[in-house]
């Protein structure tokens, strides 16, 4: 009789395991999707790239670019972060947003559906959220209460820091009372105007907690990105890993990396010696000679880094089930050492440089692998794209999204799948580009603030001849001009929204 009771109770438990194995089955078939976003990445500055520089290696992006397609007219939907990354977040252009320049009052409220983003869709769906980073829209993502902090608008967990004011987290230093010993310094400096600038090293948030914490952000943010997954591992989950490398201030490395390529330190702003534009002049490109060292060592860490989780989801058996996306939220700062060639310009502007980014869609599972591809495609079509695959049903979108879902594309089905027009808007600047033209219009240039040039005047160029835009055809194509300019026209009075048909 106990023999017989042995026997049922090892087939009960062979029955619960098998039903449990097949719950865990039909998790896992939806797949995990991570985003790896950069900060300024240079668009010449990714080792696979048969453009890229001399000088860089990136290993490990490289390893990710074999797993999967890297387009080279990859665009952001802005030249600068918060609008970029308020349109990742929510599959809209930033201007409806109020997303033009900086000044971006944050995510807009959402209804049933409408304003609803990313995370919030796939937290609905069943998937575990994580944000690891910066988190930067423009304003409030500090604050607990507001829409804009992480946990607020999809994500159950969140470490990093707000980006507001001015996008950039001190690399080595994590103290509120650091910062408050800075700011002190800035106040009492014998300097009459040393300047208003922060370098901003107060601590990091750890869900609603302030905690100091020691470290290299990078590794900070790659440790708990890599702690996320694990704790996740056993269902679908949605991680932005967003890296705060490789943005200014880039000087800012561990010693024992600058001693071992000999690279000479800088030291930080110090406002009682000097006032904060003459510190920066003397550390923006060209006028500092290590400081394309110092960026490709920021790169090095962060490269480090993705194939640190790369491993993670290797050793976890989930890597093959995981949708990763490679993209910086805006062209490379070239004032930062950034190399954006052959394209002309960079952040802050309209010009190729400051649009197209370096972009990586790998899932060897459903997509095509090994690809270098030249579509044209935007940061806006990874909202539909990641609902579409993951499988959220089409009423549950939002109502109007400017993107366009890529499966076709990227499986292999439909490599015609384009988009033939796109739009960026700063107010006073903006770019149209329609087939292979662009139209680019500029009447002031804040930009120069940052000695990145950006001339005024209407342009337009030929993209597939010149995309280095060098040669301004507009005299010669006035029919030209006037079409982008119309289709500029029509998109502002559509609440900047044109569904391409």
């Amino acid at each position: 009789m106990r023999n017989l009771f042995k026997i049922l109770s090892l087939s009960c438990c062979s029955v619960n395991l098998f039903a449990l194995s097949v719950v865990a089955d039909q998790q896992n078939d939806k797949p995990n999707v991570v985003f790896i976003v950069a900060d300024d990445h240079g668009y010449a500055d990714m080792s696979c790239l048969p453009f890229a520089a001399k000088d860089v290696q990136t290993p490990n992006l490289d390893r990710l670019a074999k797993r999967g397609i890297t387009f080279t007219q990859g665009y952001s939907a802005s030249p600068i972060c918060s609008p970029a990354r308020l349109s990742l977040m929510t599959g809209r252009y930033p201007q409806p947003q109020n997303g033009f320049w900086y000044g971006v009052k944050g995510l807009p409220n959402r209804n049933e559906t409408d304003g609803l983003t990313i995370a919030e869709l796939l937290k609905n769906e069943g998937y575990a959220t994580g944000m690891v980073g910066k988190v930067h829209y423009g304003g409030g993502e500090g604050n607990l209460r507001n829409r804009s902090f992480p946990l607020n608008h999809g994500f159950d967990y969140f470490f990093g820091f707000s980006g507001s004011p001015m996008g950039r987290k001190h690399y080595l230093i994590h103290s509120d009372n650091a910062e408050k010993k800075f700011q002190e310094s800035i106040k009492h400096s014998p300097l009459k105007k040393p300047g208003k600038y922060t370098l901003r090293m107060e601590s990091m948030l750890d869900g609603q907690k302030r905690i100091d914490i020691k470290g290299f952000s990078t590794e900070l943010f790659g440790a708990r990105a890599r702690e996320f997954v694990r704790k996740n591992a056993a269902k679908p989950f949605f991680l932005n890993l967003s890296f705060n490398a490789i943005h200014d201030f880039t000087n800012q490395l561990p010693k024992e990396y600058l001693k071992k390529h000999g690279i000479e330190p800088y030291p930080d702003w110090d406002p009682a010696k000097e006032p904060i534009r003459a510190w920066t002049k003397k550390f923006y490109n060209p006028n500092l000679p290590q400081g394309r060292s110092f960026y490709l060592g920021q790169l090095y860490y962060m490269d480090k880094e993705i194939g640190k989780l790369l491993d993670e989801l290797k050793k976890l058996d989930i890597l093959e089930n995981t949708i990763i996306v490679y993209l910086s939220d805006n062209g490379g700062a070239t004032n930062m050492y950034a190399n954006n060639a052959p394209l002309n310009g960079g952040k802050f502007t309209v010009y190729e440089g400051g649009l197209r980014i370096p972009f990586i869609v790998a899932y060897p599972k459903k997509f095509r692998k090994e690809i270098i591809d030249d579509t044209v495609i935007s940061s806006l079509d990874l909202f539909p794209t990641i609902c579409g695959l993951t499988g959220i049903s089409a009423e549950k979108l939002p109502t109007i999204l400017d993107g366009k879902d890529l499966t076709p594309l990227l499986s292999g089905t439909d490599t015609a799948t384009s988009h033939k027009t796109l739009f960026w808007d700063m107010g006073f600047s903006y770019a149209v580009r329609d087939g292979n033209w662009k139209l680019k219009v500029t009447t002031r240039t804040p930009s120069e603030d940052y000695a990145i040039p950006n001339e005024k005047g209407t342009f337009l160029y030929n993209l597939a001849s010149d995309p280095g835009e060098l040669e301004n055809l507009a005299e010669d194509r006035p029919e030209v001009m006037k079409k982008l300019q119309l289709l500029h026209e029509k998109w502002r009075e559509n609440n900047f929204s044109m569904t391409e048909k």
